[in-house]
This record gives structure tokens, C-alpha cells and sequence, in this order.
């Protein structure tokens, strides 16, 4: 790990942690959450648990739940986000630097 993340500042490997504490954090809180999968068919929206019909939902219960799923990823995305930052930190700072 430290030919990794060893040229990195110590503020953007804590960043790095910080948001891989959110996303877990998110993660357990979405996995709560949401117990069931929405879908959408020619006759409406529903929720289905495995592919059992739970009931009927209304679009704007979909849209909810469509956004506890879209958080649920987002977490994920600023984890792996940050950590190519970290990783590719060093390159970019000796790709900018000037040489005397």
C-alpha cells in the first residue's frame, strides 16, 4: 500500500478514508433501507422482492426509491473517485512542476 498511496499528501490519504468510512456507512444505511427492488412494467410501477410481487407503488415512491438506489451508488463512486486522486497524486504534481 505504501507504493501506492506513499506520495500523497497525509490530508488527501485521510480524505481517502474518510469517504471509504461514508461509503460503508451508506452502504449499510441503503442495504436497511431498501428491502425491496422497484420496477417498472406496461401497467405501472411496483415493488418485487426475488421476483414476488409486493404491491403497487406510485410514481413518486418509485422516484424515491430510484434515489435511495442512486445514493446508494454514489457512495461508491466518490470512494473509487478519491482513491485514483491518491494514487495519481504524485504523477500529476511531477507532471506540473517546473525544472530549473
Amino acid at each position: 500500500m505504501k507504493e501506492i498511496y506513499g506520495g500523497a499528501p497525509v490530508w488527501l490519504t485521510v480524505l481517502l478514508i474518510v469517504c471509504a468510512v461514508y461509503a460503508l456507512i451508506n452502504f449499510v444505511w441503503f442495504i436497511n433501507t431498501m428491502p425491496y427492488t422497484v420496477a417498472e412494467n406496461a401497467s405501472g410501477y411496483y415493488l418485487h422482492n426475488h421476483g414476488s410481487f409486493i404491491r403497487s407503488i406510485t410514481k413518486e415512491e418509485y422516484l424515491y426509491y430510484q434515489s435511495i438506489v442512486t445514493r446508494g451508488f454514489s457512495g461508491h463512486w466518490i470512494v473509487f473517485s478519491c482513491a485514483s486522486m491518491v494514487m495519481s497524486y504524485p504523477d500529476t504534481i511531477n507532471a506540473f512542476s517546473v525544472k530549473k
